[in-house]
C-alpha cells in the first residue's frame, strides 16, 4: 500500500513538472500511455506514444494555464491497479483548444489509473473533465436551467434597466449600447380590424430604434411584467406581458427578452414584442 501511495505521489510530482524524471524508475519501457486533451472530440490529434504522449498533453495544458498546480485526491488500490483522483487550479492565460485566454480562474477535475506488473507501471490512463473546464470558461452552455452566476446577475440587472426605460418611454438604454449585438422584433395590431405590422431591428447599436418604435406606436405603456428568467450558461431569457395604450384602446402583448452576458456587461440581446395567441387577449 505504501509503495502504491508513493507511486501516486510521484505521478503528481510529474504532472506539476517538479521532476520530469519522476516516473522513470517505476515506468516500464514498454508502458502504454492513454492521455488526451480533446482528441476524442477530434479537436487535437496526438501522434506520440508512451510517456511523451502525456508530456505533450501536460505541455498544452500549461500553455493554457501557466500557473497550474495539481493536488492529489483520493487514491484507491485494487490488486495491481492504482486509481487516483486529482484537482488542478490555474488561470486561463493561453489558448485551450479553440478558446482564447479569458484570465478566468479554473479548477480542473481529473483521474489517473496506473496498472502495475512486477512493481512497474505497464499502462497509464490520464484524463480530465474537459466539459467542466469549457463550462467555467463560458465557452459552452450549461445544462438546461443552469446559468453562469456572474452572467445571470448582469442579465437580471440589465433586464430591470430595460423594463424601466420602456415604462418611462426612453429611446436609449445604456446597457444595450452601440457595441451590443441586437436582434429585435415588434409585431403589433394597428386597428380594431386587426391589421398588423412587423418591425425588425438587427445589428449592433440598433436597440434604440426598437425603443423609439415603441414610443411611436403606443401613447402609453401601462404595464410591463417580467418573470425571474430562465438561464442556460451565459444567456438568460425573460418572459412577460406588455400592456400599452394606442389612442383610446389598451392592447396586451407578449414580451420576451434574452440577454447574453459576460462577467460585467451584456454582449448580445434579443427583444420580441408579439400579439398573444388569441384575439380575446389582445384588447382589454
Amino acid at each position: 500500500m505504501d509503495d502504491d501511495a508513493a507511486i501516486a505521489a510521484l505521478a503528481i510530482r510529474y504532472f506539476n513538472g517538479e521532476d520530469p524524471n519522476a516516473l522513470d524508475a517505476v515506468l516500464s519501457r514498454r508502458a502504454t500511455v492513454h492521455a488526451s486533451i480533446g482528441d476524442e472530440l477530434e479537436l487535437v490529434q496526438l501522434e506520440e506514444e508512451g510517456l511523451p504522449r502525456l508530456a505533450t498533453v501536460l505541455r498544452e495544458l500549461r500553455v493554457a494555464f501557466p500557473d497550474v498546480r495539481f493536488a492529489l485526491g483520493a487514491v484507491r488500490v485494487d490488486a495491481d491497479d492504482v486509481k487516483l483522483e486529482w484537482t488542478a487550479r490555474g488561470t486561463h492565460r493561453g489558448p485551450l483548444l479553440h478558446v482564447a485566454a479569458t484570465e478566468r480562474p479554473v479548477e480542473l477535475a481529473g483521474r489517473a489509473r496506473l496498472q502495475l506488473a512486477g512493481g512497474k507501471v505497464t499502462d497509464l490512463w490520464w484524463d480530465f473533465d474537459l466539459y467542466g473546464a469549457l463550462l467555467q470558461l463560458g465557452a459552452i452552455g450549461a445544462e438546461p436551467g443552469v446559468g453562469e452566476p456572474r452572467a445571470v446577475a448582469v442579465a437580471k440587472a440589465a433586464a430591470a434597466e430595460v423594463r424601466a426605460a420602456i415604462l418611462a418611454r426612453h429611446t436609449a438604454v445604456d446597457v444595450l449600447g452601440p457595441t451590443v449585438a441586437f436582434h429585435g422584433r415588434v409585431r403589433v395590431y394597428l386597428s380594431q380590424s386587426f391589421d398588423d405590422k412587423t418591425f425588425a431591428f438587427v445589428g449592433a447599436g440598433r436597440a434604440g430604434e426598437l425603443f423609439a418604435c415603441l414610443v411611436e406606436l403606443f401613447d402609453e405603456v401601462g404595464e410591463l411584467s417580467l418573470d425571474d428568467g430562465i438561464s442556460q450558461g451565459a444567456t438568460t431569457t425573460f418572459r412577460g406581458k406588455l400592456r400599452a395604450r394606442r389612442r383610446r384602446d389598451f392592447y396586451s402583448y407578449r414580451f420576451r427578452m434574452s440577454l447574453r452576458a459576460g462577467a460585467s456587461q451584456v454582449t448580445e440581446a434579443w427583444i420580441e414584442v408579439t400579439p398573444p395567441a388569441t384575439v380575446m387577449e389582445v384588447i382589454q
